[in-house]
Parts: structure tokens; sequence; C-alpha cells
């Protein structure tokens, strides 16, 4: 698992990369904040993993500089070993073979990849690098990670930057306040399918370098929220965006639907394996998907068929729906809250070339508002569906947070909600 702690106590194991959380630039606390001795650390990374019955942790680690971090996403291979894309604030964010030395932004997006610990020896930080440009609002986040079949490492999120580093890109200029970007690092010897490539003399450099990137966006504020790259190297990205002119290509959805903003969906040949001669990338699908309220596209995976599912929230009534097992929005009643706040989950058969790609499954996922004794109302809110997983048979596992007592729940092993937000776990059968 991997996440962001503030606790100087949270456990490091004595394989870590770093035992210690960097505390050297503590601050105040805010009101109703409490920390030790009445300051408080900014806080870094931590990744801990334990044994398949959680009853021994293997290895927990911190990583991060004096000031704060956050994990976008994390992914393992098949070695063990773990890639992982963030923010930071921290100009000494430990870095190691980095194609970008220096924070450019207030915040710039990381990538980093360390060994696990073999044996008696360490964690083994592997390579470490900020990613980003100088911007107005100085944003740069990184959100999704992904290894495509030619061993490339592919990261996106997004960015304010008029100046990110561009390589090669289909979208070289920032379109609107905020981008999505796409980016793609050979990783030198790492895995083998990088060896090889050097092997035939496809590159001479034994270290890391980002050889693609690219702007994804319209003219408004453009969203990436996650990624996921499918066994022919195709990226699909989920995000949502408030651009009237997001870039569309054989879309579902071809407009903006309504003032707020919409999910977008998208999924892009980057054609990796022509790197580094003459790559020449292709987006092959590209739609909004929603309703007239706001609606956020926060999931995306890939099943063994190459359908796509995707998931995230929505407040609007009319969000598309197709063969739906929750056809309408939960929450119903007017009032101080907008008509829904629900979790939506629906799949596309899998994208092929030249053609847009059919709407297979479309539904709402939340439970309605709770009136209470003292004539108040406990709204029924999800908070989206923040993960998604497919197994073999093509059923998808879908999690995130809830705020409603009357979530629908089947042969549940908790049937009711404790707490002020619940986390939700629902399996959709094919």
């Amino acid at each position: 698992l991997a996440g962001h702690t503030f606790s100087k106590n949270y456990p490091a194991t004595a394989n870590a990369i770093d035992g210690k959380l960097d505390c050297s630039k503590p601050f105040k606390p805010f009101p109703g904040q409490v920390c030790v001795d009445d300051e408080c650390c900014p806080g870094d990374v931590i990744v801990t993993a334990f044994d398949l019955e959680l009853e021994e942790m293997l290895f927990s680690t911190f990583l991060g500089g004096n000031s704060i971090e956050a994990v976008g996403d994390m992914l393992i291979d098949d070695d063990g070993r773990v890639y992982l894309v963030g923010t930071t604030v921290s100009k000494n964010f430990p870095k190691l073979n980095p194609t970008q030395g220096k924070r450019k932004g207030g915040t710039d997006a990381f990538v980093a990849i360390f060994d696990p610990p073999i044996g008696g020896a360490p964690a083994k930080l592997w390579f470490s690098t900020f990613l980003g440009g100088k911007g107005k609002k100085k944003i740069d986040f990184g959100q999704g990670i992904a290894l495509d079949p030619d061993g490339f490492l592919q990261v996106g999120g997004e960015t304010d930057a008029k100046k990110f580093p561009i390589r090669d890109g289909f979208q070289k200029k920032r379109a609107g306040s905020v981008d999505a970007f796409l980016a793609v690092y050979d990783l030198g010897d790492l895995t083998p399918a990088s060896r090889a490539r050097r092997s035939a003399g496809l590159h001479a450099a034994g270290k890391p370098s980002l050889v693609y990137s690219t702007y994804f966006g319209g003219k408004g504020l453009d969203s990436l929220d996650a990624m996921v790259v499918d066994d022919r190297g195709y990226a699909h990205l989920v995000g949502w965006t408030l651009s009237t002119d997001f870039p569309t290509r054989r879309p579902f959805q071809g407009s903006l639907n309504g003032d707020f903003a919409d999910a977008w969906l998208a999924v892009i040949d980057l054609d990796t394996g022509s790197i580094p001669t003459a790559a020449n990338p292709e987006v092959l699908f590209s739609t909004y998907f929603g309703g007239s309220n706001s609606d956020s596209g926060l999931a995306v995976a890939v099943g063994r068929d190459g359908t796509i599912h995707f998931g995230g929230q929505t407040f609007s009534n009319d969000l598309p729906t197709e063969d739906a097992t929750q056809g309408a929005c939960s929450e119903e009643r007017p009032g101080t809250f907008p008509l829904c706040q629900d979790a939506f989950y629906g799949r596309f058969e899998q994208v092929v070339p030249g053609v847009s790609p059919r709407l297979l499954f479309s539904t709402f996922l939340g439970g309605p508002g709770v009136d209470n004794k003292d004539g108040t109302v406990t709204p029924g809110t999800e908070f989206g569906v923040e993960d998604i997983v497919v197994d073999r048979t093509g059923s998808s596992y879908l999690v995130g947070p809830t705020f409603s007592k009357e979530f629908p729940t089947k042969r549940a092993a908790q049937k009711k909600k404790e707490g002020g937000f619940d986390l939700f776990i629902t399996k959709i059968s094919r």
C-alpha cells in the first residue's frame, strides 16, 4: 500500500529506503489539528508491504523531502519492483539518475522506482525525478502510472505549465488554464524489454530518459485522474473537463453537456514500439461522458477481452445509462443538497482503430438521503468509484467512499454504515 503520513512514529522497517519522516521544516497546527509538541510535520510518502495473511509487516519506508508529498498512483511489476507517481512541494525530494533534477513549479510531479528488499539487503532507490514546468499557479500533479508491453513507463497527470517538458507531443502547447499531460520514459536497462532494445541498438543510454510527452486538453480546465495501459500498449485515460472544445475522436458524446464539468474518457496509442525513430501517436477514441450537472471520471480498468471499465462521481440526474442495475439517481429530493450525488460505473467495448466503441453498460450507484427525527436530512452522498479491478471472468470490483445510510447492499459482510464515511466495495458481474 502507498499513501501519505504526517506521523513521525509511522512504522518503518530496518530495510527501508528512509526510516525517518523529514520534519526539518515543521509548521504550527491549523485550528483543530493536533501535533506533537505543537509542531506539525509537512508529511512524506509512505510505502508499506505485508505478507498475504496481513500478519507480518515485510517492508515500510518513508520517501520525501522537507515539504509535502502525495502519491497519485503505484504499480508493482512481476519482479516486485515498485513504481510511484505523485506530487511534491519539496525542493530536496530525493533524486537518483533524474531526467529533471530541479523542481520548476510550486508543485512538481515526481516519478520514483525502487527495488524491493532482497534477503537481508535493504530496498534500493533506482530512479527518482521531478517532472514539471513553470506555470501561473505552479501546479504539476502526477496521477497515473503504467508499464506498456514494450517496457516503457507511461505516466499521466495535469499541469498549468506553459513550458512543461514536451517531447514530440501531438499537442505541443497548453490549450487551457490546466491541461492533462502524458509522458513516456525509456527505463534504460531496468526491464527485460528495455535491455533487449539496447542490445538491438535502439538506444545507447543505460539510464532512464524522457522520450515522449504531450499536453492533452481544451481551452478550459482538464483533469486526468487515472490511467491504465492494455496489452496492445494503448493508454486508457479518465478525468473531468470544463472545456467546450476538449479534443474528441469518434466520441460517444461529442460535446459538454451543460455548464458544469463532464467526465472524459480517451484511448491513445502512443506507438512506443517505434521509439526512438518515428513514434506516431494516435488518439483512437476520446469522448465526453456526463449529464447536465457535474460529473467526474476517477477510475479506469481494462478487462481481458479489452472492454473498458470506468467510474466516478455524478451530480447529474440525466447521466447516460445503459442496461443499468440502478437506472436513476438515488437522491430525488429538492432542497439544500444537489438532486444527485451518486457514484457511477460504465463499460465500453474494446477500442478497435477506426471504430467508435459502443457503450455496453452504465449505471448509477448510491443510496438515498434519510429523514431524521429532528427534521434534518442525512444526504445520500457517494464520492465516486475511486478504483476498479476486473477479474478473469469480466466481473468488476468497485471501491469508494460513501456517506449514505442506505447504500445498496447484497450479501454484505457489513450491512450498516458505522462511521461518518464508510468505504463501499461492490461487485458487478458481467
